[in-house]
């Protein structure tokens, strides 16, 4: 396992993903999770959100560009629904916004939304990239 570096880095990521997972069955729902691989990510896919309908609905750790949460009602969400095989979840990094790579115009831009349609290059998570968003969110 190549969890955070701690001497307990394994357990503490698989303690989280334990964690988060109950809590999200608990609630009934939230933001999707995806099934986080430990050492190697899943393919990238390319996501096209239509923002016609409001906000992109992504919140997203300023640096890393981790996936924090879905909202509810969001484009994203929409998204996800239309293609469950393909979701954007807690713990996917966003690495392109429409041909951008620089996370600070990446957040910054999802952050204000706008009208048209928003093509992302997203990552799914690892099991240590969606720990790093859960603690961030727990933060």
């Amino acid at each position: 396992c190549r969890g955070p570096t701690h001497p307990h880095g394994c357990r503490i990521v698989t303690a989280l993903m334990r964690f988060l997972r109950r809590s999200n069955s608990a609630a009934g729902g939230g933001s999707p999770r995806c099934t986080g691989s430990e050492d190697t990510p899943e393919a990238m896919q390319t996501v096209s959100l239509d923002l016609s309908g409001g906000k992109c609905g992504l919140q997203v750790d300023r640096t890393s560009l981790l996936v924090i949460a879905v909202e509810h009602g969001s484009a994203a969400e929409a998204w996800n629904t239309a293609n469950p095989q393909q979701t954007i979840c807690v713990g996917s990094k966003i690495l392109e916004a429409n041909g951008h790579r620089d996370a600070k115009l990446i957040a910054n831009g999802l952050e204000q939304g706008g009208a048209g349609v928003l093509e992302l290059v997203v990552q799914a998570p690892t099991l240590a990239a969606d720990a790093a968003a859960a603690a961030t969110a727990a933060a």
